[in-house]
């Protein structure tokens, strides 16, 4: 990110990683902590697309409110 480092209080991403391959997740959430400023938070929200049943529901009942399923 174009951004100086300890530039912000709180990094956010929603239901983005399950897309990425795990070296860019790493990437992504050591950049996370390079933006946050002393007592930021990094907050990254994701489900599992696995097996288990109730995992299924909460992904399917995101993608379904945000017009993507």
């Amino acid at each position: 990110m174009p951004f100086p480092s300890a530039r912000f209080d709180l990094v956010t991403s929603t239901m983005l990683l399950h897309e990425m391959p795990l070296r860019a997740i790493e990437d992504l959430i050591q950049e996370s902590f390079r933006l946050l400023d002393n007592g930021g938070y990094a907050k990254h929200l994701d489900y599992s697309t696995d097996d288990d049943p109730f995992n299924q529901f909460i992904h399917f009942g995101h993608t379904q409110r945000n017009g993507l399923g």
